[in-house]
């Protein structure tokens, strides 16, 4: 193997190790090969150029609207009443908010496709829903971010989409194939709480004064926030429309539902609502606009030969 190539390969592990942002790891990683590689320097345009291409690719259009319709989605309170419905489900359960952090987590992952998103949104909500419960701010951390490792693997997942992107591979088969391994992490997540929760004795939570009508009601207050995988799942599996065309109709979606159903949704939420977007979309664009130099690196030097 080229020594510039153990170069790169070696300082990218070393970064991480040591603690470095993955997307400086995997940029930094990637540019020294061009200093170490003999006659390389006078390819570095490469760098740009692979780091450009490599971010303009249709289908990736379909990562910022996913984004953007979890945000909507959390500036017009869906992620509260999924939170109420969360409840209704596995609330009166022992370690009750573990389990409410779980299953939200895993309805929301149906919408974001994103951990990043799955965090922000969910994340502060259910987290000071059990420390006020009385549960231990470490471990209330522990099981929101786990439960948000679900976002990646249940469709519409953003690391699948660019996974078909790169390899050709069906967008629908990809989500068909993530359903499953997501929920079975939800359900292997639940039964880990269900033993914790018997050791430490942790409360359970179920909603006071629990009537056949006020279930009705978390439910239909709900049910506009459930409708919405549905749809887009639905819709990619079945081919109706694409994964960037699936995206713009959740955006949609959840503008309509922001507007008429819930009518929460205003003008001074939009700025913020894109603010948030863009960041946690450019972390993700970055790593795949680096990744791309490094595949253009492995296809040159014949590493898959």
């Amino acid at each position: 193997m080229d020594y510039a190539l153990i170069t790169m390969i070696g300082l990218l592990l070393l970064l991480m190790f040591l603690g470095s942002p993955v997307i400086f790891a995997i940029g930094f990683a990637g540019l020294s090969y061009f200093f170490v590689k003999p006659g390389m320097t006078d390819m570095l345009h490469m760098y740009s150029h692979k780091f450009f291409t490599g971010m303009d690719v249709f289908i990736w259009l379909s990562i910022p609207l996913f984004i953007i319709a979890g945000e909507i989605m959390t500036s017009v309170g869906m992620t509260e009443r999924l939170v109420q419905f969360s409840r209704l489900l596995v609330g009166r359960w022992r370690g009750g908010l573990a389990y409410v952090n779980v299953v939200g987590s895993m309805m929301f992952s149906g919408v974001s496709g994103s951990a990043l998103a799955d965090i922000s949104a969910l994340g502060p909500v259910e987290i000071d829903m059990m420390k006020k419960d009385g549960y231990r701010a470490d471990f209330a951390a522990a099981v929101t971010v786990s439960s948000a490792i679900q976002g990646p693997i249940i469709p519409p997942s953003i690391p699948l989409i660019i996974f078909s992107s790169l390899t050709n591979t069906s967008v629908a088969a990809l989500f068909l194939g993530g359903a499953v391994p997501g929920a079975l992490m939800g359900i292997a997540q639940i039964v880990v709480i269900y033993f914790i929760a018997r050791k430490n004795n942790f409360p359970a939570n179920p909603i006071k004064a629990l009537t056949l009508g006020l279930a009705f009601r978390i439910f239909y207050n709900a049910f506009w926030a459930l409708f919405m995988p549905l749809i887009i799942i639905g819709g990619i599996i079945s081919g109706i429309f694409t994964a960037t065309e699936a995206a713009s109709i959740a955006v949609a979606y959840a503008i309509v539902v922001g507007i008429c159903a819930y009518r929460t949704l205003s003008l001074k939420q939009v700025w913020d609502i894109l603010d948030r977007a863009v960041r946690t979309s450019a972390s993700v664009y970055l790593i795949v606009g680096f990744a791309s130099v490094i595949s253009w690196i492995l296809a040159t030097e014949r590493v898959p030969s």
